[in-house]
């Protein structure tokens, strides 16, 4: 495991590629093997955190192109949250930005939006923060109400609209809405 890795773990959508996994390693971390190699690199992204449940979390890797799931115990789990989690990959959801409470719902289901519009604001500690439209389009769902708490990650809102891929001025693929 890569030391950076090991000390600080993986933001989501991160990958680590794991050196020279030995077979039978390969075979108990139930990874698909292509071939009987005696060694491998084997690459591990972090693809969803799940919510604290009873004081345990859900992490989902990929782990060689095997999605597994891993529970783990929290500490602190007082911060409870039984809503469902933004998912990363899928354009439109909205997520918070951090712990807190939602102080202001500023939209609700079948609103127009535009991007950069402020959709609800998250407040912790004496700091506010406002959750901004990711995208152009009309808020499908709310998922949240005021003064709710929720956890980073937490889906707050579905936005719709049509997505498109663009290449942004790093070379990078970027996602803009239409």
């Amino acid at each position: 495991l890569p030391t950076t890795v090991f000390y600080y773990g993986l933001s989501l959508g991160q990958t680590a590629t794991i050196e020279q996994v030995p077979l039978a390693l390969r075979s108990d971390l139930r990874v698909d093997t292509e071939g009987t190699a005696p060694f491998e690199d084997v690459a591990i992204t972090l693809v969803r955190v799940g919510p604290v449940k009873k004081g345990m979390r859900t992490l989902v890797f990929k782990v060689g192109g095997t999605e597994q799931h891993v529970e783990v115990k929290e500490p602190g789990g007082e911060d409870e949250f039984d809503g469902p989690m933004a998912d990363p990959s899928a354009g439109g959801e909205v997520a918070s930005p951090m712990p807190g409470a939602v102080e202001k719902l500023l939209v609700k289901e079948g609103d127009e939006v535009t991007e950069g519009d402020v959709l609800a604001i998250v407040v912790a500690m004496k700091m506010e923060v406002e959750v901004k439209a990711s995208m152009t389009g009309t808020v499908g769902s709310v998922h949240v109400v005021e003064g709710c708490k929720v956890v980073e990650g937490a889906l707050l809102a579905k936005l719709e609209g049509k997505m498109t891929l663009t290449k942004s001025a790093e070379n990078l693929a970027s996602v803009q809405c239409a």
